[in-house]
């Protein structure tokens, strides 16, 4: 989950929290990663770069969003005077790259 983030220097967009077990982990720091480990295996962090965007997206952004929607929709289903609109993030992105193209 994490690899894509420090793979690819990116911000969380999610907040994450581990339930019911005792977790056990290692980790090395990005600034090693990117100093260190990555200059000098530059095709083994391309490869990185491309599996851990994919991965991320098809494991974690894509269920996630799911559901939110999900969620979202059974709330907009229980009242009528509360409702929450969503505002699609690639909707949007396209909507912008065709008004100003």
């Amino acid at each position: 989950m994490c690899d894509h983030y420090v793979i690819n220097k990116c911000k969380s967009e999610f907040l994450y929290m581990v339930q019911g077990k005792d977790v056990k982990c290692y980790s090395l720091s990005h600034l090693f990663m990117h100093d260190k480990v990555f200059p000098m295996y530059p095709k083994i962090y391309e490869t990185l770069q491309a599996e851990s965007a994919a991965m991320y997206k098809k494991d974690i952004y894509l269920p996630v969003i799911e559901k939110r929607k999900t969620e979202i929709t059974k709330i907009n289903k229980k009242s009528v005077y509360r409702h929450i609109q969503l505002d699609d993030m690639d909707n949007k992105e396209n909507q912008e790259d065709d008004a100003a193209g």
